[in-house]
């Protein structure tokens, strides 16, 4: 198993204080990273739906999935998901 970690985009209005009208009632998630394994999971599914013009690698080069995405090309939130540093 491969110690790499893929970017994940943060979706949402992540960086506004608790409270914040923007945030009624979305989904924030700041960025982070999760696993090569699990990243390669939600491409073979991305290249299901859309085809094979992007590799997983060239995901991960312009930034990875976004959260919202990932979990729609999962079937759920990711296991593996870090906040990024």
């Amino acid at each position: 198993m491969s110690k790499r970690r893929i970017v994940v985009q943060g979706d949402g209005p992540w960086g506004l204080p608790p409270g914040h009208p923007a945030l009624q009632g979305r989904i924030c998630k700041p960025p982070g990273t999760i696993s090569l394994e699990e990243h390669e999971r939600a491409w073979q599914e991305y290249a299901r739906r859309y085809g094979r013009i992007q590799s997983a690698e060239r995901i991960a080069e312009r930034g990875g999935f976004s959260w919202l995405e990932l979990c729609d090309l999962l079937g759920g939130e990711p296991s593996t998901w870090r906040k990024q540093k």
